[in-house]
């Protein structure tokens, strides 16, 4: 990408540091160039889903073994 400005030179902002570009100022985007952090619980983000209990899942999902004594084995 190619910015073009009525002028020789623009301030721009890089990484919190204020900065004097020459232009025509060249950008390029490449994949994965950029890690943005943000933090988990933020406005406008909809509550996570729980944590799978995999321990319930396998007792609702697996048959029960009865105990020879006459009580439920887990």
């Amino acid at each position: 990408m190619v910015a073009p400005a009525p002028r020789p030179s623009i301030p721009a902002g890089v990484d919190g540091e204020a900065l004097t570009l020459s232009v025509p100022v060249r950008c390029e985007v490449r994949t994965r160039a950029l890690r943005v952090l943000v933090p988990r619980r933020r406005p406008g983000m909809r509550a996570s889903r729980p944590r799978l209990d995999w321990r319930r899942l396998a007792r609702l999902g697996l048959p029960t073994v009865r105990d020879p004594h006459g009580g439920p084995r887990t």
